[in-house]
C-alpha cells in the first residue's frame, strides 16, 4: 500500500448558519483532502482503460486531533496582518466524520448578522423586501476578526482505510498492512507505516496517524508560499486562501498475488459454506477421451481412428 499526494488546485469554502432570527456567519478557508483508493497490482503500472471501471469497494474516514503536548504560538501569528486564534480539533475539522474527505481550517472569521426592527430573516415573502437578508446591508457585529488557526501544522490526523474483494467479498483494513506515505515525487518516503509503528505511536488507534505538517511535506506544499489560486489577492498566502490535497490509496500484492489465489480457491472449495455452489460453478467433470487418459490408446490408434463421417 503506498499514499501518494500530489497538489491538484486551491479552494474557498464557506459555511453560513442560521439562528432563530439572527444569522451567525462562519467564513472558513483551509486545507481541503480527498482520499480516492487506486488498487494496482500490475507490476506498478498504471493502466488506463477506454471503458470505465466501478470504484474499488471500500471505506474511508478521517479524524483530527490536537497535540497533546502545549500548543506554541507560532510565528505567523505575529507580526502580520492577522494574529491568530486557538481551536479544538471539532471546531477545526468540517464535517466532523471525515467520510472519504476533510476540511481542515487555517483562516476564520465569524460575525453576527442583526435584522432590522420588526424584521424576522426566517419569515420573509418577497425577496424585494428590505427585510429579505443581505450581508453586505445586515447590521454586522463582529465576533471573530479574520485569524489563522494557530499551531494547525501540529495537529494529527488518522485516516482509516479498508478494501473489499471483488470476487469473495472479503474486507480487510489498513491496521492490519504496511504501508508508505510517499511524496508527490512517488520516490521519498516520508513516514512508514507497520503494526510495530502504529503501536509505539497509539496502541489503540485503528488508523494511520501523519500531522498535518507530514501531510503538507509529502504534498510539497507550504502555507505560508504565495497562493496561486485565480481569486488569491496580491501576496495571500494558502494559509489564508486554502489549499487541496488529494491523496490517492494504491494496493500492491503483487508478489503474493498467486499464493493469495491459491488461499482463496482453497476456501472457497473446501471451507466457505458456498462450498458447493462454488464447486458446481468453477469444476467441469467430463467423461469423454477416458481411454486418452488411461494411456490405454496409442498415437497410431488414434490416427487411424475413423472420423464422424466414415463408417
Amino acid at each position: 500500500m503506498k499514499n501518494n499526494c500530489e497538489i491538484y488546485t486551491v479552494s474557498k469554502s464557506s459555511n453560513l448558519e442560521a439562528g432563530d432570527n439572527n444569522r451567525d456567519g462562519v467564513s472558513k478557508e483551509g486545507v481541503s483532502e480527498f482520499v480516492g483508493v487506486n488498487d494496482n497490482v500490475i507490476n506498478d503500472v498504471v493502466v488506463i482503460d477506454d471503458v470505465a471501471e466501478p470504484p474499488v469497494p471500500g471505506a474511508i474516514r478521517i479524524t483530527l486531533q490536537a497535540p497533546s503536548g502545549n500548543i506554541s504560538v507560532p510565528s505567523y501569528c505575529s507580526g502580520g496582518s492577522l494574529g491568530c486564534t486557538f481551536w479544538g480539533a471539532n471546531e477545526i475539522q468540517y464535517p466532523n466524520d471525515g467520510a472519504g474527505f476533510a476540511f481542515f481550517t487555517t483562516r476564520a472569521y465569524a460575525a453576527k448578522y442583526s435584522p432590522p426592527a420588526s424584521c424576522n430573516f426566517l419569515n420573509v415573502s418577497n425577496p424585494n423586501d428590505e427585510c429579505f437578508f443581505n450581508q453586505k446591508t445586515a447590521n454586522t457585529t463582529e465576533i471573530l476578526p479574520k485569524s489563522y488557526i494557530g499551531g494547525i501544522e501540529d495537529y494529527t490526523m488518522m485516516i482509516e482505510h479498508s478494501i473489499r474483494g471483488k470476487a469473495t467479498s472479503i474486507a480487510i483494513r489498513n491496521g492490519l498492512l504496511d504501508g508508505q506515505l510517499l511524496s508527490s515525487d512517488r520516490k521519498t518516503v516520508v513516514e512508514t507505516f507497520t503494526n510495530a509503528s502504529r503501536t509505539a505511536k497509539d496502541p489503540n488507534a485503528d488508523g494511520d496517524i501523519i500531522s498535518i505538517r507530514q501531510m503538507l511535506q509529502a504534498a510539497n506544499a507550504n502555507l505560508d508560499a504565495l497562493s496561486t489560486a485565480p481569486g488569491a489577492s496580491d501576496g495571500e498566502t494558502y494559509r489564508s486562501s486554502g489549499i487541496v490535497i488529494v491523496v490517492v490509496i494504491e494496493y500492491k500484492n503483487v508478489a503474493f498475488k498467486k499464493v493469495a489465489t491459491a488461499i482463496v480457491e482453497l476456501l472457497m472449495l473446501h471451507f466457505l459454506p458456498e462450498k458447493d455452489h462454488y464447486s458446481h460453478a468453477v469444476i467441469e467433470h467430463t467423461h469423454d477421451f477416458e481411454d486418452l487418459r488411461r494411456g490405454l490408446v496409442n498415437k497410431e490408434d488414434i490416427k487411424n481412428r475413423p472420423g464422424p463421417d466414415t463408417e
